[in-house]
């Protein structure tokens, strides 16, 4: 359940960014507090809305995803600016007005990680016990 809506959700696809990616990021002048990481990684979600109706059309549904490796430690964040809207990064989404009932949309966002300790498992939660909850093993294209 997230803003007013219940949303069945899939990992659809995981795409390995470049360094050069990452600087058009700026991710090199990133404030204290950011995350690290020289390597971003483009995650697509699929959500479909399976009952009630979400507060607002254009809600940040990747804000739970964590991106772990396979102990279920936290290798990669989410940035503040988390648009990913770089040449070969996550495209610009439509602007939507409203969720119909069974409808999905696709929608992509970035984590910023470190080549060296790639992500293996998206985990959904709200909490910092992500091994509880439901996870999907990947491995970045």
């Amino acid at each position: 359940m997230t803003m007013g809506g219940k949303f069945e959700v899939t990992a659809t696809k995981i795409v390995k960014g470049t360094p050069a990616q990452a600087k058009s990021l700026h991710w090199d002048k990133r404030m204290a507090g950011e995350p690290a990481g020289s390597t971003p990684y483009f995650v697509y979600f699929t959500y479909t809305l399976k009952d009630g109706k979400p507060h607002a059309a254009n809600v940040d549904l990747g804000a739970y995803a964590a991106a772990l490796d396979m102990n279920g430690v936290k290798v990669a964040e989410r940035p503040t600016v988390h648009t990913g809207y770089v040449d070969g990064g996550c495209p610009v989404p439509p602007i939507y007005l409203r969720w119909d009932m069974g409808e999905s949309r696709t929608l992509c966002t970035v984590f910023a990680g470190d080549a060296s300790n790639p992500p293996a498992r998206l985990a959904w939660g709200t909490d910092e016990d992500y091994m509880k909850g439901a996870s999907w093993e990947w491995t970045a294209k």
